[in-house]
């Protein structure tokens, strides 16, 4: 286990850290070495298993700091909302828009964890990380679960019938497939996914299509 929360961590577990994130997010677990790990980050590979613990552990951790991110963003934003805002139709659609554009931003600013999870998902192979859903991708869509359900007890939305799971699942698969796929238009154009103004169209139909699915539209 790498030793990251209860104790300060070294310069070199950082940097070996950061590199193994970039490293995963483009080739995924199996396609990433120790040695070329310790290449990366000018360590040999004793050193990096004695920071890290070795690859599987250091993946695992890549994870929780990517789900620590996305965690912290939504605590942030719906930890304790009002019930006046889960009340009031217009304030809740704002609410779900600053979630939308907040999100949008994250993996802006941080594509490896479109990357990451893309990669992971095509890889299939439980017992690199066991209960992985469990650990990061639950607890974050149960927030968000909790937060339609009192919508839904106020009258403000509709999600009777609309499978909330796959219904969450889909934002996700859709933002990572956006900035990983590339939008293109009709005439076969591929654009630039980063591009200020093609984010703010793509934000503007994910919250009509969420406005849509819960019928706050």
């Amino acid at each position: 286990m790498i030793k990251t929360r209860q104790e300060k961590t070294s310069d070199s577990t950082e940097r070996i850290i950061e590199a193994a994130t970039v490293l995963f997010a483009r080739k995924g677990f199996h396609g990433v070495s120790t040695r070329e790990l310790a290449a990366e980050v000018g360590l040999n590979i004793a050193t990096v298993n004695y920071h890290v613990g070795g690859k599987q552990a250091l993946y695992q951790e890549v994870f929780r700091r990517t789900f620590a991110k996305e965690r912290e963003l939504l605590q942030a934003l719906i930890g304790e909302v009002p019930d006046a805002v889960v009340q009031e139709r217009e304030a809740f659609r704002q609410l779900l828009e600053t979630i939308v554009e907040s999100s949008l931003n994250l993996t802006r600013e941080h594509p490896e964890i479109a990357q990451l999870y893309v990669r992971r998902w095509l890889d299939q192979d439980t017992t690199v990380m066991e209960n992985y859903h469990e650990q990061f991708s639950i607890p974050l869509y149960q927030m968000i679960r909790d937060l339609l359900e009192r919508a839904q007890a106020a009258g403000t939305v509709d999600v009777h019938g609309l499978d909330l799971g796959i219904f969450l699942q889909s934002f996700s698969w859709m933002v990572y497939g956006y900035f990983l796929g590339e939008p293109i238009d009709f005439h076969q154009r591929r654009r630039d996914p980063f591009q200020p103004e093609n984010i703010e169209q793509f934000k503007r139909f994910l919250c009509d299509y969420i406005g849509r699915m819960i019928k706050l539209a």
